[in-house]
């Protein structure tokens, strides 16, 4: 008897090909650094980490302490520009009082500008230990010799807005947002404080503040508002915006 034979199927391979892929050619040149350019990515990233760790800071420091600062930093800059606008408000009603440009150099001061009250025109230079104020008739340059410092303050003092900075008692400061002041991206706060300035607490009283620091902690704008002691319907403004921080500004004596 025959056994059967067992069959055994055989699969066929299937009839297909591999694409064909290229390989990359590692024989290529390799990128090769540009060390200028690195160089000045480097030096890019460094100052913008400088902005924003100065940047952090003001975010972190309280209120208080920031418009502090940052006063403080103003009024001890080397140098700087600012200019300055005041006005009476009656009933909704506008007057303005002065208009001021000043400079400040190592010490020195040049203000210049106009007080609208008693329609009179001024200039004023502080060079070391001598005042030197233009006569508004004669046009003649009036100098004093060894200017007596109380002197010298109530006269500058009087029109130089800068005096209202000046303290008697810790400040309340407030945050209040960003704003942009002359392309700066600025903080703003509000501030109550009560100004040392005796010649405008003759006539002034309840002073407000709002400030504009920039990222450097430098004053950008500043704004004042006060209440007329007799009057509850007049009120104060003075505006003050500060730019040419620690350029070169030279000052002399005008003769």
């Amino acid at each position: 008897m025959k056994k059967k034979e067992k069959k055994f199927w055989a699969f066929k391979r299937p009839n297909f090909k591999l694409p064909n892929f290229k390989l990359p050619n590692f024989n290529r040149p390799r990128f090769r650094l540009n060390w200028k350019w690195l160089l000045i990515i480097l030096l890019i990233l460094a100052f913008a980490g400088g902005g924003y760790g100065v940047y952090r800071v003001l975010n972190s420091v309280p209120p208080e302490e920031a418009v502090s600062t940052a006063i403080e930093n103003t009024l001890n800059a080397e140098s700087y520009r600012y200019q300055a606008v005041s006005k009476k408000v009656i009933d909704g009603n506008e007057e303005l009082l002065s208009e001021v440009v000043g400079e400040k150099s190592n010490g020195n001061v040049h203000l210049k500008g106009k007080l609208h009250v008693v329609n009179s025109d001024f200039e004023i230079y502080q060079v070391a230990d001598k005042l030197y104020r233009k006569d508004e008739f004669s046009k003649d340059w009036l100098v004093v010799e060894d200017t007596n410092l109380e002197a010298t303050e109530k006269l500058v003092q009087e029109i130089n807005p800068l005096g209202i900075f000046r303290f008697s008692e810790p400040l309340v400061a407030h945050y209040v947002g960003k704003e942009e002041i002359n392309g700066k991206k600025c903080r703003k706060y509000e501030v109550m404080a009560e100004t040392e300035n005796k010649y405008l607490l003759v006539l002034w009283r309840d002073f407000t503040f709002t400030v504009w620091i920039d990222k450097s902690g430098l004053l950008t704008k500043a704004e004042i508002n006060a209440v007329n002691k007799q009057h509850d319907n007049q009120r104060l403004i003075m505006s003050v915006v500060f730019s040419d921080y620690n350029k070169e500004i030279v000052i002399e004596p005008p003769m």
